[in-house]
């Protein structure tokens, strides 16, 4: 039986129910919507995805605009999450949201990719060096890292990369603050 959505998002065990497939996908580059917040602190969260699967309803309902929210998807995050201070990587590491979350959050398509193609960005994802206590760096310097080690295993054209870098904006290595008490 299917889990309701509050348990898959809550479950460390997304990724094992709803497992990346072999086909082709298309990956993207997302960026949180510019509120309040980005605009005074400058930060905006932002991650490669592609979709795994689709997911279960998290309620049923009769309700047509109720249906269409509760229309679920499962997508494969490559992001450093956490926060200034206490930032981390996981993979895989794959979460539900709404089919609207997915078509109201602002995106660059970056292609098509093969699961090859696909394994071989979360290697070079591994590889993204940070500093998890980096108060300094955050998840934008590090997707400009990964978005130019795929330009350089020639995934993504240089054109494309700096489109997103431009248009997000994202940030470029700095060097790290001393910590003061």
């Amino acid at each position: 039986m299917p889990l309701p959505l509050t348990r898959l998002v809550l479950s460390r065990g997304v990724y094992d129910l709803y497992p990346d497939s072999d086909a082709p996908k298309p990956v993207r580059v997302y960026a949180d919507r510019v509120g309040a917040d980005a605009m005074i602190t400058g930060e905006r969260h932002v991650s490669l995805n592609w979709e795994n699967a689709p997911a279960p309803p998290a309620h049923s309902s009769t309700d047509t605009a109720q249906k269409e929210d509760a229309e679920q998807v499962v997508l494969q995050f490559i992001q450093l999450s956490g926060g200034p201070g206490n930032y981390a990587h996981h993979t895989p590491s794959a979460q539900a949201r709404p089919r609207s979350w997915v078509e109201l959050t602002p995106f660059w398509e970056l292609g098509t990719f093969s699961r090859a193609q696909r394994d071989d960005i979360l290697a070079l994802a591994k590889r993204v060096k940070y500093l998890r206590k980096s108060r300094t760096n955050s998840c934008q310097v590090w997707l400009r890292e990964l978005l130019e080690a795929m330009m350089e295993r020639g995934l993504v054209a240089e054109e494309l990369v700096s489109k997103v870098e431009k248009e997000i904006p994202l940030k470029i290595r700095r060097p790290e603050e001393e910590e003061t008490e």
